[in-house]
């Protein structure tokens, strides 16, 4: 049997997430998508509720389960999003396929890439261009062009990145790589949520079965839980901060608890710890990190919470293998820094 693990977001689900999903229903018996719960990976919150979403994917016919990826997973960088949403999907013990869109829709051409991250000269050059002061995205996508030889433009799209980096956290799986190519012109979902933050109608991009599941219910923004965090943030000490993945690296954790004492706002926070080095995507994770406590380098999970199914995703569920609890059932997560 063919179980094809998705990794997602739905934020919110709509008919380009539909369209993959009904390639993925193509090639395989099942479907099982990880999907990240109430925070998302760019740091900050879904505009809709982890439970809606699911129930909208699994309504629309065409995911047979949804598991909430460990939220530690979910507010992590693209390279430790991808290795902890593999890990998770790996110890499920079902999943034979990972199924993926991405701009160039050619998974060799995507492989080549993925394989330069393997190369003995990647770290060295890394480091090497981090020290110029440039971010660390652009530093990778340097790294990597030195080892090929020549400009990569397959890293200019966001899609094509996280499957690079699925295949990278693929190597040595038994888990196989599919990947679709994502539709051109396709609404994203960071245009629909400007859309939605506006006030505006996306009906049009949203599936039948979605518009039923998100009927009603007002959308959820940052600006509408911004003081509640920030107030959370200010009574905090110097050493929280301090304790974050990476937060002892070149003052990151102080820059960031003095950005907090002096901001009135999550907006004048962001501006204030951002720098070249740090993008506002990293500074936004660590927020959330320190928001919720969620420790420097947390267990790996020995279960998965269930966001909705249909009746084959329940049958499939009573097949994941269970396991007894203990201190062999904790494994360390990636050993890298996950903001």
């Amino acid at each position: 049997m063919t179980v094809a693990g998705v990794i997602a977001e739905f934020n919110p689900f709509h008919s380009g997430h539909a369209q993959l999903l009904e390639a993925v229903r193509g090639c395989a018996d099942l479907t099982v998508v990880a999907m990240s719960g109430n925070f998302v990976q760019r740091g900050g919150v879904a505009v809709y509720s982890k439970f809606l979403r699911a129930k909208a994917a699994v309504d629309s016919g065409l995911a047979d389960l949804v598991l909430e990826i460990p939220i530690d997973v979910s507010l992590s960088s693209a390279q430790g999003f991808a290795v902890g949403a593999v890990r998770f999907l790996e110890d499920l013990g079902l999943i034979t396929h990972l199924a993926f869109g991405s701009e160039s829709g050619k998974l060799d051409e995507l492989r080549a890439v993925a394989d330069y991250l393997k190369d003995k000269r990647f770290d060295a050059f890394l480091t090497e261009t981090l020290k110029s002061g440039v971010s660390y995205p652009a530093a990778r996508q340097t790294a990597l062009e030195r080892i090929a030889g020549m400009p990569l433009p397959l890293l200019q799209k966001p899609n094509n990145i996280l499957a690079i980096e699925y295949l990278s956290a693929l190597d040595n799986s038994r888990i196989e790589p599919l990947t679709f190519t994502r539709p051109p012109g396709s609404v994203s979902a960071t245009r629909l949520r400007e859309i939605l933050q506006g006030g505006g109608d996306i009906s049009e991009f949203i599936p039948l079965a979605a518009q039923k599941a998100f009927d009603g219910v007002p959308p959820l923004f940052e600006e509408n839980i911004s003081s509640a965090i920030l107030t959370n943030l200010k009574a905090k000490p110097r050493e929280h901060f301090t304790l974050l993945p990476g937060g002892n690296s070149e003052g990151f954790g102080n820059r960031l608890f003095n950005a907090v004492q002096a901001s009135d706002s999550l907006q004048t926070l962001y501006a204030a710890a951002k720098t070249k080095r740090y993008t506002l995507s990293r500074i936004r994770r660590a927020v959330y990190y320190a928001y919720l406590g969620i420790p420097a380098a947390p267990p790996r999970p020995r279960y998965a919470t269930v966001l909705a199914a249909n009746k084959r995703g329940r049958e499939l569920k009573c097949a994941i293998p269970l396991k007894r609890a203990g201190r062999d059932d904790f494994h360390g997560f990636a050993r890298q820094s996950v903001l």
